[in-house]
């Protein structure tokens, strides 16, 4: 796998991701260590809980059946779930159905588990798919960095690996806030290991999206593509999301995550066909080198949210091209993926009528201008503001002027601004603050001139 002004190449043929993300397991069993389904998928075995074999053949079944959706590539989450300390790394497992384990991965553990690798990556060879596997790194944790460079060394020449994914959405799961500086110098050091250890795969980090920009900003990332994690948090999110990385982001990305859930009553499986349809098209048109759906199965986690993303419902069953039975049926969007053609021309890249304010909320609002440190306007800055209690967020982007209105559908009492290739400013809305300005009737903070310094490790 290659990667080049085209997108991604494989024997000298254009090579376009159509990626499902799949929860795996390690399971413990007799002695060897064999990945399965998560717990949290239907399964037609759960006659059979320890038996290694079974958890293999439902993987498979499963892959075979994502292969028969159009899917040409899985991204294989949970295989590397570790806890660590000083000297000892551990993984998280399972010894049987429903039966949690921690196992220690001193060197019999690890050729083990190194095994298990093996069985997961030729169940998408036989599949006819490639992998991405998450194999996480934590900042700071040099245990991370030597579990990883044994995984690389053992795996160093399997062409069925299309990338490693080296950390997943950091605005959520790398709790300190960093400034640009830090980060970039936590990538290079990263980019330091991947090469030694991996050098003839591809690296990426899962970023969920704009908001990643006040940190781990695109642009500075020493990687070989980004993976963009957008979702439908606000009206057509996904499609001004995507418009904004193709005015913005100058390394290769693609989409590593995205969905809308559907359960085909509560929301219709019609819709979630056409949020397939539309964010694939929009996907390719602004530059995007493949697409991702989170996740294979709907599960059972808490929260409509979560647990009618997949590609499969619960009920039913599915027969696949080789004859296995799969638990659950699957849904309609799957047909956008089998017919989606990657070769016909992409057409334009589309900006929403909403791009400023999704929401357009008429509670509160916030005004201001960005400028960099020579004075110059700031040109698609991002603006974020929430509510007192942290719990609800809205962003909105700065036009060619550097001016930007953040309308918000609640009052907003805190802030952050930044842009790609500049730095990061916060603050704290005066509650006695907010005016109404003339021809218009919602209250807004007026922060005025915001000047962010211009930092030099971007590509630009």
């Amino acid at each position: 796998m290659c990667l080049g002004d085209g997108g991604f190449h494989v024997d000298g043929r254009s090579f376009f991701p159509l990626a499902v993300n799949y929860v795996a397991t390690p399971f413990w069993i007799d002695g060897e260590c064999v990945f399965g389904p998560t717990e949290s998928y239907a399964s037609v075995d759960r006659e059979h809980p320890r038996r290694a074999a079974a958890r293999a053949e439902a993987l498979r079944a499963q892959w075979t059946l994502c292969r028969d959706m159009g899917f040409n590539t899985v991204r294989a989450v949970g295989i590397s779930d570790l806890a660590y300390d000083s000297t000892d790394v551990w993984i998280l497992g399972k010894s049987a159905w429903g039966n949690d384990t921690l196992v220690r991965l001193d060197p019999p553990n690890m050729e083990r588990y190194l095994q298990g690798l093996a069985g997961l990556f030729n169940a998408a060879r036989s599949a006819g798919m490639r992998i991405i596997p998450l194999i996480q790194l934590r900042v700071g944790n040099t245990n991370t960095e030597h579990h990883f460079a044994r995984v690389a060394d053992r795996f160093v020449n399997d062409t069925v690996v299309m990338a490693y994914d080296l950390f997943n959405e950091p605005l959520y799961f790398d709790p300190p806030e960093r400034p640009k500086s830090e980060v970039h110098r936590i990538l290079v050091r990263w980019r330091e290991l991947f090469d030694d250890h991996a050098p003839h795969h591809l690296y990426t980090l899962g970023l969920t999206g704009i908001r990643e920009t006040f940190e781990f900003d695109p642009n500075m990332l020493q990687v070989d593509f980004v993976s963009f994690h957008p979702y439908e948090y606000e009206p057509d999110q996904v499609r001004n999301e995507l418009y904004w990385y193709h005015g913005n982001v100058r390394v290769p990305w693609m989409i590593g995550e995205t969905a809308l859930p559907a359960d085909g009553d509560s929301v219709s499986y019609a819709d979630q066909t056409e949020f397939t349809r539309k964010t694939l098209v929009q996907s390719r048109a602004c530059g995007g080198l493949g697409y991702s759906w989170w996740q294979f199965q709907d599960v059972e986690w808490g929260t409509f949210h979560q647990d009618h993303m997949g590609v499969l419902s619960r009920e039913g069953t599915t027969r696949t091209s080789d004859g296995h039975i799969v638990a659950g049926r699957v849904k309609p969007m799957a047909r956008m993926i089998q017919e989606f053609d990657p070769n016909t021309d992409a057409g334009p890249c589309i900006c929403p009528p909403n791009h400023g304010n999704y929401s357009d909320g008429r509670v509160s609002g916030l005004t201001g201008e960005l400028r960099d440190d020579q004075g110059a306007p700031i040109v698609n800055g991002t603006i974020i503001a929430w509510n007192e209690g942290w719990s609800s967020s809205y962003h909105t982007t700065s036009d060619s002027a550097g001016r930007f209105a953040l309308r918000a559908p609640e009052w907003v009492h805190h802030w952050m601004c930044s842009a790609t290739g500049h730095g990061m400013r916060r603050g704290e809305c005066d509650p006695n603050g907010a005016r109404t300005l003339p021809g218009d009737s919602i209250p807004s903070f007026q922060l005025g001139r915001i000047e962010l310094e211009r930092l030099p490790f971007f590509r630009r």
